[in-house]
């Protein structure tokens, strides 16, 4: 066998040796030939290849544009110097043979270029190659592409300073073609392929299709950490400073869907942070990583999420250290309180067996957003349940306040395991205080007024002393020896006996006060200068004067007023009458009651000076209201009335505090006999005078 596999290798080495003679190295002559075009390819104005000939007048082939060009500035052959036109024909047939001399020689330089041993003369060639593969309009047909693709792979073989743009363009020729075992056979010389040198010359969506086409073949791993990381700082960056939603949107799902899955599939670090902080800072935005399932995301990318959006600025400086910008996280300059409930919720959820960290992060989490209700959920019955296996628990201000949150009371089979201790209870609100007194008052009435009187002294923080001074009350009453409670229920009464005084003082002024707003005021002002003539009636008595007439409420009225009294007055005292006429609409209630004997009654007091008079006036139904409702013969004494040749001066007030129906018969009213009594007409004359001033009351009677 050793022999055998001997004479195999020796015949193998002699079949290369033979082969390495056939195929000699390319000479310079060579060379030269595939650098050097036939004198009849080549268009006589621009002295190269030409790619659409043409004959013209003088019988001369050129390129179309070239002769076109030329015949713009004279209209001479560019040849012999004749006159001629500008027609030109078309050579098809010479320019097959172009196309087929450039095929030929694209091949013959793809063969002799891995013969050739110094490096220039070999670029010198495949640049030739790609002129004449390159068009100048349309583009680039399959074959060609091919042609040129390996041209491009020939020319990575050489040095890197001959490689030129050859390795991007080649880059998008594989990817185009989805080559993808040509592509990691390339991307596996990194170091003489120079990668890191040109990768951020890539345009955006070849960097995309690298990451993707390398996540699904497998890329050298130094080339795909290059490429992603490459990706990855462009996407945070448009995802920084977009301009518009719709690119926001775009580049943030890009930036996390990438992120995600290197967190996932690598152990660096960096990508779990990187993705933490996509989500800390643009989950829960408007249209943006909707579809998000917390479930989804591992445990380390939750914890740092965590972090991040407790302390936002630290979340910002990390960011900036990763990628050069902020992923818009300086915008934000509060904890992200929410957020945070929710991760750690979903972490607390994870830990099936440890019920101790599954506690301290469902309190994290609480403390984070007391408002939370799956936080509150998940933490009742398991506050319930360690409870329920230790007998006591030092966390019963929270398993309370949890209890009272979601059910109006807490449940009885707890209350006798609470311990209530002062420091416990600290924490919790009055009213939750209150609700689990009044619990504790049927079985244990000590605990709640002790819980009561905690209740009372928050309020009183609060600055809330009604709540705070019945907290006192019920405490008082649930135990009488409380201490607490019987010192401020003593406070309380001395307070409530002095508030009952200073409130009876304040309700007696109101009263007056209303009464006050309710009257409804006439005021008669007799002006100075009102003359009784004395000479013409040396008889004063029985002369006075009469005011201007009066409207309020349903009446209509008038006042008279005799300085020297009337007839029927006592010596030295003046007389006033008042005269009321009811409206028609106020008389027909008054008739249309069922009793005739039905009337209203005004309450009424008279005022001139310092003297006061109070009567009644009644209107009924059933009788003639032009009568005098209202007199007083000996109203006040005529001294206090001021006369200084018989020039009277006074005001006199009527106020209207009253105002009720009377449906039971009373005293019949004044008769029109009456006002003859009061004023002798034939003997007296009656002047209007003064003004009158109406006070209408708050509620008008």
């Amino acid at each position: 066998n050793g022999k055998a596999q001997k004479k195999r290798l020796r015949a193998v080495a002699r079949s290369a040796i033979k082969r390495t003679k056939k195929t000699p190295a390319a000479t310079d002559a060579q060379v030269d030939e595939l650098l050097t075009d036939p004198e009849k390819f080549c268009c006589p104005i621009l002295q190269c290849l030409m790619d659409d000939p043409v004959v013209a007048e003088d019988g001369f082939t050129y390129e179309r544009h070239a002769i076109q060009s030329a015949l713009t500035h004279r209209w001479r052959s560019p040849m012999t110097g004749c006159d001629m036109g500008d027609t030109v024909l078309p050579i098809n047939r010479l320019k097959s043979e172009i196309k087929a001399y450039k095929d030929e020689v694209v091949e013959k330089i793809v063969e002799r270029v891995p013969r050739i041993t110094s490096p220039s003369r070999a670029a010198k060639l495949l640049d030739r190659a790609e002129e004449l593969l390159r068009p100048n309009g349309p583009a680039l047909s399959e074959s060609a592409t091919k042609k040129l693709k390996t041209v491009l792979l020939l020319r990575r073989k050489l040095p890197p300073d001959y490689h030129g743009d050859a390795i991007p363009e080649l880059l998008d020729l594989l990817l185009s073609d989805k080559d993808a075992n040509t592509l990691i056979e390339l991307l596996e010389d990194y170091e003489s392929l120079r990668i890191a040198d040109w990768t951020e010359s890539l345009d955006f969506n070849t960097l995309l299709d690298l990451h993707w086409v390398g996540w699904q073949h497998g890329f050298p791993s130094r080339c795909q950490d290059l490429f992603d990381t490459e990706l990855v700082s462009r996407l945070a960056k448009v995802a920084s400073d977009a301009v518009d939603l719709q690119t926001e949107v775009d580049s943030v799902n890009d930036l996390w869907s990438i992120s995600l899955e290197l967190s996932k599939s690598t152990k660096q670090n960096c990508w779990v942070k990187t993705a933490a902080l996509v989500f800390t800072s643009f989950w829960r935005d408007i249209g943006l990583l909707d579809d998000v399932k917390l479930g989804s995301l591992s445990e380390d990318l939750l914890k740092l999420a965590v972090i991040f959006m407790q302390d936002p600025k630290l979340a910002a400086s990390d960011a900036e250290e990763l990628w050069g910008c902020d992923l818009q996280l300086r915008q934000i300059q509060l904890p992200m309180n929410n957020k945070r409930a929710d991760v750690l919720l979903e972490l607390a959820e994870r830990q099936i067996d440890d019920r101790q960290a599954k506690l301290e992060l469902l309190l994290k989490a609480r403390e984070a957003d007391p408002h939370n209700w799956g936080v509150r959920k998940a933490l009742k019955p398991l506050l319930l349940e360690m409870l329920d296996l230790e007998d006591r628990i030092d966390m019963e201000c929270t398993l309370i306040d949890v209890c009272l949150e979601d059910d109006t009371e807490i449940p009885k089979q707890m209350l006798a395991k609470l311990q209530l201790e002062a420091e416990s209870l600290q924490d919790l609100s009055a009213t939750s205080l209150m609700t689990l007194a009044w619990q504790l008052s049927e079985d244990r009435p000590t605990d709640a007024a002790r819980v009561a009187v905690l209740a009372a002294k928050k309020h009183e923080a609060d600055e809330n002393l009604d709540q705070a001074h019945k907290a006192f009350v019920l405490a008082y009453r649930w135990d009488l020896r409380n201490e607490d409670a019987r010192e401020q229920m003593i406070e309380i009464c001395a307070e409530t006996s002095s508030r009952y005084m200073d409130l009876q003082m304040e309700c007696n002024h109101l009263k007056a006060e209303v009464a006050r707003l309710k009257a409804t005021s006439v005021t008669w002002c007799l002006e100075e200068g009102v003359n009784f003539y004395p000479d013409k009636f040396p008889a004063s008595r029985s002369y006075g004067v009469r005011s201007p007439h009066f409207y309020f409420s349903h009446f209509e009225g008038w006042m008279e007023f005799f300085p020297r009294g009337v007839a029927q007055a006592q010596a030295s005292k003046a007389s006033f009458q008042m005269f009321l006429n009811p409206t028609e609409l106020l008389m027909n209630r008054l008739q249309g009651r069922q009793r005739p004997s039905t009337s209203l009654s005004l309450r009424a007091m008279v005022r001139l000076g310092s003297v006061e008079h109070s009567a009644k006036v009644r209107i009924v139904g059933n009788q003639d209201c032009w009568q005098p409702k209202l007199a007083l013969p000996n109203f006040v004494d005529s001294c206090e009335v001021n006369a200084e040749d018989d020039n009277w001066i006074t005001e006199l007030t009527v106020e209207f505090s009253e105002m009720c129906f009377h449906t039971r018969d009373g005293p019949p009213p004044p008769t029109a006999a009456l006002r003859c009594l009061l004023v002798d007409v034939e003997t007296c004359s009656l002047d209007t005078a003064g003004s009158l001033t109406i006070a209408h009351p708050v509620c008008c009677l």
